[in-house]
């Protein structure tokens, strides 16, 4: 699938360009996207809530980039597991909500580009900057779909 994705769409930005890199990092407790500089080695955060953050990928142009964003469905059930001691206790799990795709432009909030109750993921942009293709389970099974850059006039490839 990521194969596909990668010959349809080229993922370059301007930033790779500029000597950064785009990476998720579970540092603080969940995932995060940050840009690297890699002269410097110096890591910048883009992305800060309690969700799962993966897969940045930036426009040509390098101001925005696109990421799938797994967010927190709110509940918090208490599960008794069995330690590796052979005894039981309880641990807490977050259940999260399906992947979608967020959109952040430099200095703004995240928007969702998609919600739905199926996976979203993969995103890729075209070397033009109008259109990205992403994986989508909506179907029942994964499926390209491609849309605009502000989530609008999605469709099935």
């Amino acid at each position: 699938m990521l194969a596909v994705l990668s010959g349809l769409f080229a993922c370059g930005s301007e930033r790779v360009l500029q000597g950064e890199i785009s990476v998720a990092s579970s540092d603080d407790g969940d995932w995060e996207l940050y840009t690297v500089d890699v002269e410097s080695q110096r890591a910048y955060r883009l992305t800060d809530n309690r969700a799962y953050d993966s897969g940045a990928v930036w426009s040509p142009d390098g101001e925005t980039f696109i990421a799938s964003s797994e967010w927190l469905a709110g509940e918090i059930p208490e599960l008794q597991i069995q330690n590796d001691a052979g005894e039981c206790e309880v641990i807490e799990k977050e259940i999260t909500s399906d992947r979608e795709l967020i959109s952040v432009s430099l200095g703004n909030l995240p928007e969702f580009l998609s919600d739905n109750a199926a996976n979203d993921e993969y995103p890729a942009w075209s070397p033009d900057g109008e259109q990205i293709a992403f994986s989508s389970g909506r179907t029942g099974d994964y499926e390209i779909f491609v849309m605009d850059p502000n989530g609008d006039t999605e469709r099935w490839r």
